[in-house]
């Protein structure tokens, strides 16, 4: 580029005089656009040098902006990955769902099936239902009307028991009056436990029974006995169908229970009684349940146990055809060869017959001749007999 020295320079002569005022416009007409247009393009080139830095910088940023979106990109991709992993166990989990869902149908389908046969089922049971109800309505009218025959058959029964004797109130006078019958025909207690003193000793030729178990002694009327054998260290327990029998001897402090002798012994364990009695029970029975006694006494009976049955004995005379229907309870009397028999049968063992109680008159007949003993024993012997027999067992002391 010319400076402004060498254009003042340009404008002399070549004899070192000034130009001439023509020349130098000549000459800066000729130059300045061109200096001008350098100047401008000078300009330029630094506004361009400018940009480009400036571009330069922005590219630069845009680098990096592009690098660290290469990195999101990266990190973007990944997560991708990712959630493509878990979008296939999504889809596995989906049709696994779909599976089960399909399966629940075809569950809903055979469950529906059911519901609609148990509603075939209901429907059906609902009509049997309706029926029965008619059936019990008719049997609702059956039973008014059984009750209503119950109660005439009742009032009938009653009127029957009151022509016959057998009402409440007339047992509970018989019950009564029995009682007295029995203190003026038996005596006094004194006396009845004097008589039954002499069994006690088969009962103390076992004293090894008396940890075994109690003795039970069916139709224990006052508890004569049962205090007899209490005093001896036995254990007892008494049943009684007498409501007054029971209330007395339960004021003497025995263990006595109000009831049916032979239901009595069928609640007693198996094998768990010492002994088992009866005073002046057994002709009071029919003979099937005299039996029924003999069973349920062998099963409650502890091996070795002892039963002792007291009876009127028939072989005197004076007591079957007399004394032994003084007392209207009784049903006939009982001869010494039948029950033991019997015993025998049900099975029991070592049984005798045990005599008891003569007229005062034996003794003064009984040595005379064998016809006049034998007379003397038929209207003076033993007034009462005892049933002694044991249940088995071998290895009893």
């Amino acid at each position: 580029m010319t400076t402004d020295s060498e254009a003042e320079a340009s404008t002399t002569d070549g004899e070192g005089g000034r130009a001439s005022p023509g020349r130098l416009a000549s000459f800066f007409h000729r130059y300045l656009p061109i200096w001008r247009t350098v100047y401008v393009l000078s300009e330029q080139v630094a506004s361009l040098r400018h940009q480009l830095a400036e571009n330069q910088r922005r590219l630069a940023d845009a680098n990096r902006r592009l690098e660290v979106f290469g990195e999101r990109v990266g990190l973007l991709q990944e997560d991708l990955e990712r959630s493509g992993e878990h979008l296939r166990a999504l889809e596995g989990k989906v049709g696994h769902a779909h599976e089960r869902v399909s399966e629940g149908d075809q569950r809903i389908e055979v469950f529906g099936e059911r519901v609609g046969l148990l509603q075939g089922d209901l429907e059906r049971s609902g009509e049997h239902l309706r029926a029965l109800e008619g059936k019990v309505d008719h049997a609702h009218e059956r039973v008014s009307e059984g009750d209503q025959h119950l109660k005439a058959l009742d009032n009938s029964i009653q009127l029957a028991r009151r022509r016959s004797g057998q009402s409440d109130s007339d047992l509970l006078k018989l019950d009564n009056w029995y009682q007295d019958l029995q203190a003026l025909h038996r005596g006094a207690p004194e006396a009845v436990l004097e008589v039954q003193k002499s069994y006690t000793a088969h009962f103390n030729e076992r004293a090894w029974l008396q940890a075994a178990g109690p003795v039970v002694d069916l139709g224990c009327g006052r508890g004569e006995w049962l205090s007899l054998l209490a005093q001896e260290g036995w254990m007892t327990r008494g049943v009684d169908s007498s409501e007054e029998a029971v209330r007395e001897a339960r004021e003497r402090g025995l263990d006595v229970e109000l009831g049916d002798l032979v239901e009595f012994l069928e609640t007693c364990p198996e094998n768990s009684l010492s002994g088992v009695t009866a005073f002046q029970v057994i002709e009071h029975l029919p003979f099937g349940r005299i039996m029924a006694l003999m069973h349920t006494a062998f099963r409650a009976l502890i091996p070795g146990g002892i039963l002792l049955l007291d009876t009127p004995n028939p072989e005197n005379l004076q007591v079957s055809t007399y004394s032994f229907w003084l007392d209207p309870t009784h049903r006939h009397p009982i001869p010494p060869p039948l029950i033991m028999d019997l015993s025998y049968h049900v099975g029991f063992r070592d049984g005798s017959v045990l005599r008891k109680n003569p007229f005062p008159q034996w003794r003064e007949q009984e040595r005379g001749t064998s016809l006049e003993g034998e007379v003397a024993y038929r209207l003076y012997g033993p007034q009462d007999y005892a049933l002694l027999a044991y249940k088995p067992a071998a290895d009893a002391p």
